[in-house]
C-alpha cells in the first residue's frame, strides 16, 4: 500500500461525508450556489452531493492515480468556488459544504468557519 493511501483515503471519506449531507440537507449549499452566480436550485445542490459521494466511493474502492485526480481536482473546485464565494460576499455568506448555514467560508484556503 502506497505511503498516501491513509491521507487519501481519509480526504475522501471526508468528501463522501459533504456529499451525503448534500444529499439530505440541500438548503445551504444551494443558498452558497446561488450566492456564487451558478444555478442555486435542490437538484443542483444534490447533484454536487452525488458527484461528491461517487468520488469517494470510487476512491475507497479502488484507489490509484485517477482516484487521487478526481479527490484533488474536488478539493481544489472546493477552493476556488470559496474563492468566489468570499470576494462575492465579504465572508459573510455560508459555504454550505457540510449543510450547516453557520459555517462561513472565510479565508481563500477552503476553510470554513463558525459564523
Amino acid at each position: 500500500m502506497s505511503p498516501v493511501a491513509g491521507p487519501l483515503f481519509a480526504a475522501a471519506l471526508l468528501l463522501g461525508v459533504a456529499g451525503m449531507i448534500k444529499l439530505t440537507t440541500p438548503a445551504p449549499t444551494r443558498v452558497a450556489l446561488r450566492t456564487a452566480g451558478l444555478p442555486g436550485t435542490v437538484l443542483a445542490a444534490r447533484a454536487l452531493g452525488m458527484i461528491e459521494v461517487a468520488i469517494a466511493l470510487y476512491t475507497l474502492a479502488w484507489g490509484g492515480r485517477l482516484a487521487s485526480g478526481l479527490v484533488a481536482l474536488a478539493y481544489i473546485g472546493f477552493a476556488g468556488f470559496s474563492l468566489v464565494v468570499i470576494n462575492k460576499t465579504r465572508g459573510q455568506a455560508p459555504c454550505g459544504c457540510f449543510g450547516v448555514t453557520g459555517l462561513l467560508a472565510i479565508d481563500g484556503g477552503g476553510y470554513c468557519f463558525p459564523g
